[in-house]
Protein backbone atom coordinates (compact mmCIF):
# COMPACT_ATOMS: atom_id res chain seq x y z
CA UNK A 1 0.00 0.00 0.00
CA UNK A 2 0.61 3.20 -0.32
CA UNK A 3 1.40 5.89 1.88
CA UNK A 4 -1.08 8.26 1.27
CA UNK A 5 -3.40 10.20 3.91
CA UNK A 6 -6.75 10.83 4.13
CA UNK A 7 -7.73 14.45 3.13
CA UNK A 8 -10.80 16.28 3.31
CA UNK A 9 -14.41 16.53 5.58
CA UNK A 10 -16.57 14.58 6.85
CA UNK A 11 -19.62 14.50 8.49
CA UNK A 12 -21.96 12.02 10.87
CA UNK A 13 -25.90 11.74 11.72
CA UNK A 14 -28.05 9.31 12.56
CA UNK A 15 -27.93 6.91 9.69
CA UNK A 16 -25.93 8.67 7.62
CA UNK A 17 -22.55 9.46 6.97
CA UNK A 18 -20.68 11.44 4.21
CA UNK A 19 -16.87 12.18 3.46
CA UNK A 20 -15.47 14.41 0.62
CA UNK A 21 -11.97 14.72 -0.51
CA UNK A 22 -9.12 12.38 -1.35
CA UNK A 23 -8.94 9.31 0.20
CA UNK A 24 -5.99 7.87 1.33
CA UNK A 25 -4.08 4.32 3.09
CA UNK A 26 -7.11 1.80 4.03
CA UNK A 27 -7.01 -1.75 4.59
CA UNK A 28 -10.04 -4.15 3.23
CA UNK A 29 -12.44 -3.73 5.08
CA UNK A 30 -16.13 -4.40 5.71
CA UNK A 31 -18.96 -1.96 7.45
CA UNK A 32 -22.51 -2.96 7.77
CA UNK A 33 -23.37 0.47 5.86
CA UNK A 34 -23.99 0.36 2.33
CA UNK A 35 -21.00 2.56 0.79
CA UNK A 36 -22.01 4.96 -2.21
CA UNK A 37 -18.94 6.63 -3.85
CA UNK A 38 -18.38 8.77 -7.02
CA UNK A 39 -15.13 10.20 -8.36
CA UNK A 40 -14.81 13.98 -8.36
CA UNK A 41 -12.57 13.63 -11.00
CA UNK A 42 -11.20 10.58 -13.53
CA UNK A 43 -12.47 7.66 -12.03
CA UNK A 44 -12.34 5.61 -8.24
CA UNK A 45 -11.04 1.95 -8.13
CA UNK A 46 -12.17 -0.69 -5.68
CA UNK A 47 -10.94 -3.88 -4.74
CA UNK A 48 -13.26 -7.05 -3.94
CA UNK A 49 -11.27 -10.51 -3.43
CA UNK A 50 -9.43 -10.46 -6.49
CA UNK A 51 -11.46 -7.85 -8.63
CA UNK A 52 -10.96 -4.33 -9.70
CA UNK A 53 -14.00 -2.04 -10.29
CA UNK A 54 -12.98 0.77 -11.75
CA UNK A 55 -15.76 3.56 -12.51
CA UNK A 56 -17.22 6.86 -12.06
CA UNK A 57 -18.75 5.91 -9.31
CA UNK A 58 -19.84 2.47 -7.22
CA UNK A 59 -22.64 1.20 -4.91
CA UNK A 60 -20.65 -0.94 -1.85
CA UNK A 61 -23.45 -3.12 -0.22
CA UNK A 62 -22.98 -3.61 3.30
CA UNK A 63 -20.90 -6.39 4.66
CA UNK A 64 -18.84 -6.66 0.98
CA UNK A 65 -15.17 -6.54 1.81
CA UNK A 66 -12.97 -4.12 0.00
CA UNK A 67 -10.32 -1.85 -0.58
CA UNK A 68 -10.79 1.35 -1.89
CA UNK A 69 -7.42 2.55 -3.82
CA UNK A 70 -6.53 6.42 -3.38
CA UNK A 71 -9.13 8.99 -5.56
CA UNK A 72 -10.95 12.15 -4.85
CA UNK A 73 -14.32 11.23 -4.36
CA UNK A 74 -17.57 11.80 -2.68
CA UNK A 75 -18.53 8.75 -0.33
CA UNK A 76 -22.29 8.54 1.40
CA UNK A 77 -22.47 5.91 4.08
CA UNK A 78 -26.20 4.62 4.88
CA UNK A 79 -27.40 2.34 7.47
CA UNK A 80 -29.58 -0.62 5.85
CA UNK A 81 -32.35 0.26 8.29
CA UNK A 82 -32.24 3.69 7.77
CA UNK A 83 -35.87 5.33 5.80
CA UNK A 84 -33.29 7.94 4.13
CA UNK A 85 -32.54 5.22 1.49
CA UNK A 86 -35.50 6.34 -0.86
CA UNK A 87 -34.02 9.39 -1.19
CA UNK A 88 -31.41 9.23 -2.77
CA UNK A 89 -33.13 7.48 -6.00
CA UNK A 90 -30.38 4.85 -5.35
CA UNK A 91 -30.46 1.25 -6.20
CA UNK A 92 -29.94 0.35 -2.72
CA UNK A 93 -30.97 -3.41 -1.60
CA UNK A 94 -29.52 -6.50 -0.08
CA UNK A 95 -27.57 -7.72 -3.08
CA UNK A 96 -24.03 -9.17 -2.26
CA UNK A 97 -22.71 -7.79 -5.78
CA UNK A 98 -21.28 -4.31 -6.43
CA UNK A 99 -22.87 -2.24 -8.55
CA UNK A 100 -21.90 1.16 -10.92
CA UNK A 101 -23.66 3.64 -10.43
CA UNK A 102 -26.03 5.60 -13.64
CA UNK A 103 -24.62 9.12 -15.37
CA UNK A 104 -28.23 9.90 -13.14
CA UNK A 105 -27.58 8.45 -9.87
CA UNK A 106 -24.66 10.16 -9.82
CA UNK A 107 -26.34 13.78 -10.68
CA UNK A 108 -28.51 13.44 -8.16
CA UNK A 109 -25.99 13.14 -5.20
CA UNK A 110 -24.09 15.96 -6.84
CA UNK A 111 -27.21 18.12 -6.48
CA UNK A 112 -27.92 16.54 -2.89
CA UNK A 113 -24.30 17.17 -1.50
CA UNK A 114 -23.49 20.35 -3.93
CA UNK A 115 -18.88 21.24 -3.75
CA UNK A 116 -19.41 24.58 -2.41
CA UNK A 117 -21.94 23.33 0.59
CA UNK A 118 -19.96 22.63 4.07
CA UNK A 119 -20.72 18.68 4.48
CA UNK A 120 -22.52 19.53 7.82
CA UNK A 121 -24.57 21.93 5.96
CA UNK A 122 -25.67 19.60 3.51
CA UNK A 123 -26.58 17.16 5.66
CA UNK A 124 -28.59 19.50 7.74
CA UNK A 125 -30.73 20.36 4.17
CA UNK A 126 -31.11 17.17 3.42
CA UNK A 127 -32.95 16.16 6.92
CA UNK A 128 -34.82 19.29 6.32
CA UNK A 129 -36.24 18.29 2.80
CA UNK A 130 -36.70 14.81 4.06
CA UNK A 131 -39.37 16.09 6.38
CA UNK A 132 -41.14 17.59 3.86
CA UNK A 133 -41.05 14.18 1.32
CA UNK A 134 -42.69 11.51 3.53
CA UNK A 135 -39.36 9.23 3.33
CA UNK A 136 -40.01 6.31 3.10
CA UNK A 137 -41.15 4.00 6.56
CA UNK A 138 -40.17 0.81 7.74
CA UNK A 139 -42.56 -1.91 6.19
CA UNK A 140 -42.70 -4.22 9.40
CA UNK A 141 -43.97 -2.01 12.53
CA UNK A 142 -42.24 -5.07 14.55
CA UNK A 143 -38.99 -3.97 13.06
CA UNK A 144 -39.25 -0.61 13.55
CA UNK A 145 -39.90 -1.41 17.67
CA UNK A 146 -36.71 -4.03 18.05
CA UNK A 147 -34.30 -1.02 16.51
CA UNK A 148 -35.50 1.18 18.90
CA UNK A 149 -34.92 -0.90 21.77
CA UNK A 150 -31.36 -1.38 19.89
CA UNK A 151 -30.80 1.88 19.64
CA UNK A 152 -31.91 2.71 23.29
CA UNK A 153 -29.86 -0.22 24.93
CA UNK A 154 -26.46 1.18 22.67
CA UNK A 155 -27.51 4.72 24.04
CA UNK A 156 -27.65 3.79 27.68
CA UNK A 157 -25.00 1.51 27.57
CA UNK A 158 -26.90 -1.82 28.74
CA UNK A 159 -27.75 -5.29 27.14
CA UNK A 160 -30.99 -6.30 25.55
CA UNK A 161 -30.59 -10.12 24.73
CA UNK A 162 -32.06 -11.91 21.89
CA UNK A 163 -34.72 -13.64 23.94
CA UNK A 164 -35.82 -10.35 24.90
CA UNK A 165 -36.20 -9.11 21.06
CA UNK A 166 -37.19 -12.04 20.46
CA UNK A 167 -40.27 -11.77 22.53
CA UNK A 168 -41.41 -8.29 21.57
CA UNK A 169 -41.67 -10.08 17.60
CA UNK A 170 -43.16 -13.12 19.32
CA UNK A 171 -40.83 -15.74 18.09
CA UNK A 172 -38.43 -17.76 18.79
CA UNK A 173 -35.14 -16.98 19.49
CA UNK A 174 -33.60 -18.50 16.69
CA UNK A 175 -36.92 -17.60 14.62
CA UNK A 176 -35.84 -13.94 15.45
CA UNK A 177 -32.20 -14.30 13.82
CA UNK A 178 -33.57 -15.63 11.04
CA UNK A 179 -35.95 -13.05 10.79
CA UNK A 180 -33.72 -9.94 11.91
CA UNK A 181 -31.03 -10.94 9.25
CA UNK A 182 -33.70 -11.35 6.10
CA UNK A 183 -35.48 -7.86 6.84
CA UNK A 184 -31.98 -5.63 7.48
CA UNK A 185 -29.37 -7.95 5.28
CA UNK A 186 -27.35 -8.37 8.28
CA UNK A 187 -26.86 -10.69 11.46
CA UNK A 188 -27.70 -8.52 14.74
CA UNK A 189 -24.44 -9.26 16.45
CA UNK A 190 -22.90 -7.33 13.84
CA UNK A 191 -25.53 -4.92 13.58
CA UNK A 192 -25.47 -4.31 17.46
CA UNK A 193 -21.77 -3.90 16.85
CA UNK A 194 -22.41 -1.55 14.16
CA UNK A 195 -24.49 0.83 16.60
CA UNK A 196 -21.76 0.54 19.25
CA UNK A 197 -19.06 1.96 16.61
CA UNK A 198 -20.89 4.35 16.05
CA UNK A 199 -21.88 5.67 19.03
CA UNK A 200 -17.91 5.98 20.07
CA UNK A 201 -17.23 7.81 17.27
CA UNK A 202 -19.84 10.30 18.36
CA UNK A 203 -19.05 10.20 21.45
CA UNK A 204 -15.25 10.93 20.49
CA UNK A 205 -16.23 13.83 18.61
CA UNK A 206 -17.96 15.33 21.26
CA UNK A 207 -15.48 14.53 23.81
CA UNK A 208 -12.16 14.06 22.11
CA UNK A 209 -11.06 10.81 24.32
CA UNK A 210 -10.85 7.44 22.58
CA UNK A 211 -10.90 5.73 25.89
CA UNK A 212 -14.23 7.45 27.15
CA UNK A 213 -15.53 6.99 23.59
CA UNK A 214 -14.85 2.97 24.26
CA UNK A 215 -15.93 2.95 27.66
CA UNK A 216 -19.33 4.84 26.67
CA UNK A 217 -20.02 2.60 24.05
CA UNK A 218 -19.11 -0.92 25.25
CA UNK A 219 -15.94 -1.59 24.66
CA UNK A 220 -13.46 -3.67 26.94
CA UNK A 221 -11.08 -1.02 26.25
CA UNK A 222 -9.27 1.45 23.62
CA UNK A 223 -7.03 -1.09 21.20
CA UNK A 224 -10.90 -3.17 21.57
CA UNK A 225 -12.20 0.11 19.86
CA UNK A 226 -9.46 0.85 17.79
CA UNK A 227 -9.22 -2.48 16.41
CA UNK A 228 -13.21 -2.09 15.57
CA UNK A 229 -12.99 0.45 13.72
CA UNK A 230 -9.68 -0.55 11.50
CA UNK A 231 -12.02 -3.75 10.54
CA UNK A 232 -14.87 -1.65 9.35
CA UNK A 233 -13.70 1.29 8.24
CA UNK A 234 -10.01 0.46 6.86
CA UNK A 235 -8.49 3.30 8.91
CA UNK A 236 -7.93 4.33 12.44
CA UNK A 237 -10.10 6.38 15.03
CA UNK A 238 -7.56 9.21 14.70
CA UNK A 239 -7.82 9.24 11.00
CA UNK A 240 -11.67 9.40 11.22
CA UNK A 241 -11.72 11.93 14.08
CA UNK A 242 -8.91 14.61 12.00
CA UNK A 243 -11.61 14.19 9.20
CA UNK A 244 -14.60 14.94 11.43
CA UNK A 245 -13.22 17.28 13.45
Amino acid sequence: MGGGHWQGEAALAPGIGLFRGHSGDNRAHRHWAHQVSFALDGTIKFKVNDIEYCGTGFLIPAGIKHRQLEANVLSVYVDPTSTFLDALSLPLSHSPAVLALSEANIQKLVSLFPADCPLSECLARFFKALGTENPRQQADPKLTLVLAELNKAVEDNATIDREQLARICHLSPSRFSHWFSQETGMPLRSYRKWLRLIKALETAVLTGSLNRAAHDAGFSDQSHFTRAVSEAFGVSPTDILALLG
